[in-house]
C-alpha cells in the first residue's frame, strides 16, 4: 500500500516514461518498473494508481515497488 501522504495528497504527473507521485508540493517519488513504452496517462482511483500505455495495457499499482495486475483494451 502507498504511505497515507501520498494517497491523501492524490497527485501524480507523468511523461513519456515515468510516473511521479507526491507527498506534498516538494516532494515526489517515481513508480518503479513502468514497463517500456509510451505512459499516456496516469491517475489515482482510490488507494491504487492506473497507468495507461500508448499500446492499450493499462497497468495498476497498490505500491512504489510494481504492478498489481495489467490487461489490454
Amino acid at each position: 500500500m502507498f504511505p497515507s501522504e501520498y494517497i491523501n495528497r492524490g497527485q501524480c504527473s507523468w511523461t513519456s516514461r515515468s510516473v511521479s507521485l507526491y507527498s506534498d508540493a516538494f516532494h515526489a517519488k517515481n513508480l518503479n518498473n513502468v514497463p517500456c513504452g509510451t505512459v499516456v496517462r496516469a491517475y489515482w482511483q482510490g488507494c491504487t494508481v492506473h497507468v495507461e500505455m500508448a499500446d492499450g495495457w493499462h497497468y495498476v499499482y497498490e505500491d512504489f515497488g510494481g504492478y498489481s495486475s495489467r490487461w489490454k483494451t
